[in-house]
């Protein structure tokens, strides 16, 4: 049995199906199998390398490089400073960005896209193991070049809180067609939520700050959920937990997110490393992926047996 969308409320999810959801990924091969740290053998990873900055310790977000193709940035998961990591496909750190001013209590997630012919980053400070916190913080910026050390204090801070209460979550997309920036809370034994925000691009010439409430859009039979990207050549979503990794086909690029989530998607087992948080969809439609695992993990997920 495979996730798909729901609209009824948590209250009414019949709760034999939810858990007959979670065991199906329980009892995975992915899941079944101890984890690792990580192995360039292993059968669903292609290409893997172990990244070479050493203060990256615990890759929680990923995001493909429009800037510079074949490029990648990533963070630190809670505790970390707000900084960005840009690494090569060989795991060769290649530049660095920080964002002055800005907080990272707990970022999760990060997403790259191109809006207006500007390439640009969100990166999600939406972590919340308590589900105390008020509002989040997500920062948008323009794509700096990954090949240098910048310092970025032009960007725009989105202060936003869920319409239901605080929400843990580790998942963000970003969607330039539907001018949608999309969340998808982390849960375990309830429905995870859909919430979505409008897609305002602009560069700023300084820090801005702009408060938003997120909308609940609908919810998702999906445990643990750990990342997403958005496959913006095809249209697809992707979604990792702990279990497994989903993509929800686009059938049509003028269907809704509601109508492409509600749909069920087809599962992959993700590589044996310990606790994958981060996901990147690149323009060849490859997905790639992170493991907070020391030493930290980068490849691609096996999708096919193309080389």
């Amino acid at each position: 049995m495979n996730a798909r969308l729901t609209t009824p409320p948590p209250s009414v999810v019949p709760r034999g199906l939810l858990l007959a959801l979670i065991m199906s990924n329980l009892l995975s091969p992915s899941a079944a199998a101890e984890p690792k740290i990580w192995s360039p053998e292993d059968p669903n990873a292609r290409g893997a390398v172990v990244l070479s900055q050493r203060e990256l310790t615990e890759s929680s977000g990923l995001a493909a490089s429009n800037r510079q193709p074949g490029l990648f940035w990533s963070h630190n998961d809670s505790g970390g400073k707000a900084e960005l990591f840009a690494f090569d496909q060989t795991g060769k750190f290649a530049g660095l960005c920080r964002l002055s001013g800005a907080k990272a209590i707990d970022w999760e997630d990060m997403a790259s896209f191109v809006a207006d012919g500007n390439a640009q980053l969100i990166v999600a400070d939406c972590g919340d193991n308590q589900a105390n916190r008020e509002t989040i913080s997500l920062y948008l910026l323009d794509e700096p070049d990954p090949r240098e050390t910048t310092d970025v204090s032009a960007y725009t801070e989105l202060v936003v809180s869920y319409p239901d209460g605080a929400r843990d979550c580790e998942a963000i997309a970003v969607d330039p067609l539907r001018k949608q920036i999309i969340l998808i809370s982390k849960t375990t034994l309830s429905t995870a939520g859909i919430y979505t925000l409008p897609l305002s691009v602009a560069s700023p010439t300084r820090r801005e700050t702009t408060r938003l409430t997120a909308k609940r859009v609908g919810g998702l039979l999906l445990p643990m959920i750990s990342a997403m990207d958005l496959d913006h050549a095809s249209g697809d979503v992707w979604i990792i937990n702990y279990f497994r990794a989903y993509r929800f086909s686009c059938t049509d690029r003028s269907q809704s997110l509601g109508e492409q989530l509600g749909a069920l998607p087809k599962p992959f087992d993700l590589p044996r490393w310990k606790q994958i948080e981060a996901l990147a969809v690149d323009a060849n439609h490859q997905v790639w992926l992170t493991s907070e695992g020391t030493p930290t993990p980068l490849g691609r997920l096996r999708i096919s047996d193309a080389p």
